[in-house]
């Protein structure tokens, strides 16, 4: 992996850990509202797609959009910190279909035939 891509990654997953952070911040004071737009700014920021988008499309056709593994494993973990707020709101129905899609999205790249970033490229 090219020293490029090593930054990029750093920099989404610093990036994204921040975002997570602020939306159990949010939650914690109480502002599910503050907490789902926090949610929203993330998907848009780290994956460039509108939450509303990905949380229509299955696992296959997120993981095909989002091309590479590390920005699924980020989409899984941005849903899993949804279904988290789900749980403690009750929505337990939503919750599950949230942490299924984020199952399905880590083993997703895989099965869809996306590959590693080449370490020669």
């Amino acid at each position: 992996m090219s020293a490029v891509q090593d930054d990029y990654l750093l920099r989404m997953i610093r990036d994204a850990a921040i975002f997570l952070r602020r939306v159990f911040d949010a939650r914690r004071r109480g502002s599910r509202g503050e907490a789902l737009d926090t949610l929203d700014n993330a998907w848009f920021q780290l994956l460039g797609l509108p939450r509303n988008v990905a949380q229509r499309l299955d696992a296959a056709s997120l993981a095909r959009l989002l091309a590479i593994p590390e920005r699924c494993t980020v989409a899984a973990d941005l849903l899993e910190t949804e279904a988290a707020l789900c749980d403690q709101d009750g929505l337990t129905v939503e919750a599950a279909s949230l942490r299924e899609t984020a199952r399905k999205l880590r083993i997703q790249p895989s099965i869809s035939g996306i590959q590693e970033p080449d370490p020669e490229a």
